[in-house]
């Protein structure tokens, strides 16, 4: 299942490529857009942020528009502290530097950057950077340091493990502090309590993360944000430690029932359980019962199971939401909350059928339409 990882893996995929696909498209864009028989007349003011070596570098974007079949007739590169660019921010109402100003020939140039952050004022079009960090003009600050907690269960070994997610993250967000708690831990337990967190291992961000788009587009699917600008994790992969129950929730136990009698018969458990580790779920525990042994016998006559090799999940399936739905095409949900794989058919492989009594193996055909 993995969703979250998946979810914000790929999230994070498609905004780590942001700038660079956006300086590509921005570049053919005015490449072929900007063909005119006579050259639209731009001047480009750059603000920059000299002191912030952390900013994007907007002199980027001022190449591509240079060489975007535009005259630029004037450029000036001023840093955001001077008397001039101050100037400038005021004029045009802009609140965050870098940026770019370009002025002149605007509309017949056609610079409508839907791939930049872009608009226009005062008969100029306003670039700023893509993506934090930042300057904010009116403060002289940097935003966009983000500062990562991860609390955790120590011991917990089976507990489903962030770090993957936070290398990932640090790729795309300016982590200027990253720190790991546990649980029992003063300031783990100040933390759980003031954001009222009963589960673990979770994250902490900062405010400064709702700035960048990897998480503030997906944070809904994801977390809270509290009253004082946080953001806590709160949709977690299972397995996790519930610290009101002081226990791990998630753990399954794979029970694979065979037929030794029959040679020839697909092997349930290294054709299922790649499936279903690849749905997200952690395999605690694992056993193995012959079909004619005492306990398989019993296991069969329970679930009135008509079709072996098979297999069947115990555990904390509950909180694997999508294992339901799931299920439901393949096997049934016992009321003691067991899990029965049931169409073996599906495989196309050799089985035994208990009520006919005899092994069978689909045909080409048959498998084809499964």
């Amino acid at each position: 299942m993995k969703r979250l990882l998946f979810f914000l893996g790929f999230v994070l995929i498609v905004i780590g490529l942001f700038n660079t696909v956006q300086l590509y498209q921005i570049g053919k864009t005015l490449v072929e857009k900007a063909q005119p028989a006579v050259l639209p007349k731009v001047e480009l003011a750059l603000i920059t942020a000299d002191s912030c070596q952390d900013c994007f570098d907007i002199t980027k974007v001022a190449s591509l528009i240079e060489g975007a079949n535009l005259q630029v007739t004037d450029k000036v590169t001023l840093d955001y502290s001077s008397k001039t660019a101050k100037a400038l921010l005021e004029k045009y109402n802009i609140d965050r530097v870098p940026a770019i100003i370009v002025k002149g020939d605007v509309e017949k140039a056609r610079i409508k950057l839907t791939d930049l952050p872009s608009v226009e004022k005062n008969g100029a079009l306003i670039l700023t950077a893509p993506e934090p960090p930042f300057v904010d003009v009116a403060s002289g600050q940097v935003k966009g340091y983000v500062a990562l907690i991860q609390l955790f269960k120590e011991g917990c070994d089976k507990c489903y493990d962030l770090n993957p997610l936070v290398q990932k993250l640090r790729q795309n967000l300016k982590v200027k502090e990253y720190n790991t708690l546990p649980i029992s831990s003063a300031e783990g337990k100040k933390l759980a309590e003031k954001y009222n967190i009963t589960a673990v291992p979770t994250l902490i961000f900062s405010p400064d993360a709702g700035l960048y788009l990897t998480v503030s587009s997906a944070w809904k699917n994801i977390g809270t944000i509290e009253k004082d600008g946080y953001y806590v994790m709160r949709n977690l992969n299972p397995p996790y430690y519930n610290i009101e129950k002081n226990a791990v929730q998630g753990l399954v136990t794979l029970t694979t029932i065979t037929d030794k009698s029959c040679t020839n018969c697909y092997d349930a458990k290294t054709t299922n359980k790649p499936i279903l580790e690849g749905l997200g779920l952690t395999l605690a525990s694992e056993q193995e019962y012959d079909a004619a042994s005492s306990e398989g016998k019993k296991l069969i006559e329970k679930y009135k199971i008509t079709q072996i090799p098979t297999i069947l999940l115990t555990g904390d399936l509950n909180i694997y939401p999508l294992m339901e739905r799931i299920w439901k095409d393949v096997g049934t949900i016992e009321s003691d909350g067991a899990y029965v794989f049931r169409k073996v058919e599906l495989f196309g492989q050799t089985y035994r059928d208990l009520v006919q009594q005899k092994v069978i193996t689909p045909s080409k055909d048959a498998a084809s339409l499964t």
